[in-house]
């Protein structure tokens, strides 16, 4: 089943803290874009695409679904117009939104993981 796009960068990032411990110390938020190869998550922390790589071989997925699922891409469906409103570039800001979200809560606590409250 498909995560809701509002909920994919804290499962990718939650991911990240038990794969990646601290990861989100080499991510440049002022030029995060997760629509560019260089800027996105995968771009900027480059353990990135093996862990999707282990992930998605565990789940029988090709890599790029398990991305998908945890923030890095958007499915093929969720671009294009709908309504004049360009959802490609809509999806990806929103992706950027929260995966800077993430990142902030994680610079704060400093300690590589999100914890619940």
């Amino acid at each position: 089943m498909r995560r809701p796009i509002a909920e994919r960068a804290a499962h990718g990032a939650r991911l990240l803290d038990i794969m990646v411990p601290f990861w989100y110390e080499q991510v440049d938020t002022d030029k995060l874009d997760v629509a560019s190869p260089k800027w996105c998550i995968g771009g900027q922390v480059k353990e990135v695409w093996p862990v999707m790589e282990q992930v998605s071989a565990g789940k029988g997925e090709v890599p790029t679904d398990c991305a998908r699922d945890h923030g890095l891409l958007l499915y093929v469906d969720e671009q294009g117009i709908v309504d004049g409103i360009d959802q490609y570039k809509l999806n990806y800001a929103i992706l950027d939104r929260d995966w800077r979200a993430e990142i902030s809560k994680r610079r704060q606590k400093g300690d590589g993981s999100e914890r619940a409250e």
